[in-house]
């Protein structure tokens, strides 16, 4: 894979792993942007490096834990990292479940995300504290997320 030469990816941040994943004193080789880089922790700081040719450690960018996670830029950052102020409001939980392979294109994998029509089961389904109702499902075997609405689910708030 060829490393990117996009200044505006290279100079933003992006997280490469859950801080459970890169443990004091072990290295962790990934790749970002088609660039090989090894994180490693240094006590609670974490260090990111460029992956040289034979493995080795090359020059460093800059890192920082946020939300649970190893951040880091192969840039200049313009700009702090994601602003996720949710993240520090009271009862809520970090669940870190680890890297999950799909073999799908990123495009695919929003539309999916984003088309109504992959929640329903049944007619009914609940998803984030949302009812989603099909009114009149078509005969078809295909759903077509035509005339969709969210509800509150019962007994829950709109994001509860």
């Amino acid at each position: 894979m060829a490393i990117t030469t996009d200044t505006v990816a290279l100079n933003d941040w992006e997280a490469i792993g859950n801080i459970d994943e890169i443990a004091s004193g072990k290295r962790r080789n990934t790749r970002l942007l088609g660039q090989d880089i090894i994180a490693e922790m240094d006590g609670d700081r974490p260090r990111v490096f460029e992956a040289n040719a034979n493995g080795g450690m090359g020059r460093e960018h800059p890192a920082q834990v946020l939300y649970g996670h190893v951040w880091t830029t192969l840039g200049t950052p313009v700009k702090p990292p994601l602003d996720m102020p949710e993240f520090l409001e009271d009862g809520r939980r970090l669940i870190s479940c680890g890297a999950v392979t799909v073999r799908a294109s990123p495009l695919r994998i929003v539309e999916n995300f984003l088309d109504m029509s992959h929640f329903h089961s049944g007619g009914r389904a609940h998803h984030r504290g949302f009812r989603l109702q099909i009114r009149n499902p078509p005969a078809r075997r295909r759903t077509v997320g035509d005339g969709m609405q969210f509800f509150p689910a019962p007994g829950r708030g709109i994001g509860g």
